[in-house]
């Protein structure tokens, strides 16, 4: 995928997201992330440079007897995950540098085919 790069100045910021645009829409940005979002398999996360902080690890639907794990974020550490098992929350402390790709799956071929009858109609004229 793309990389991510994460980045902080060391202060407190409150970061707001832009409304979707009627372009957007038309263009499927929505579709295009979602299926983003459910290809990601392989989640690669490199500490460039850090001042310090965590990076917590859980299982996903938390089975019994899986424990979370805190890993201490330090410049030059690379951390490899299975996104698709693993939920993870990044807690940088200070000023930082990340670098963050994904390995994703396939995507999957979606082909529309255009029904004769409207759905619901479909088989009404058999005779049983």
């Amino acid at each position: 995928s793309n990389a991510l790069v994460r980045t902080t100045s060391g202060e407190e910021s409150e970061e707001t997201a832009e409304e979707l645009s009627d372009a957007d829409i038309a263009d499927q940005l929505v579709e295009g992330f979602v299926g983003w979002m459910l290809r990601r398999r392989l989640c690669l996360l490199h500490i460039v440079e850090g001042e310090g902080g965590s990076l917590r690890l859980r299982p996903r639907g938390r089975p019994s007897g899986v424990e979370e794990v805190e890993l201490p974020l330090h410049s030059s550490r690379l951390v490899m995950f299975r996104h698709d098992e693993l939920e993870y929350a990044y807690h940088p402390k200070g000023k930082s540098l990340a670098v963050q790709a994904w390995l994703l799956d396939p995507p999957k071929i979606v082909e529309f085919r255009e029904l004769a009858l409207p759905p619901g109609v479909q088989g009404t004229e058999r005779v049983h």
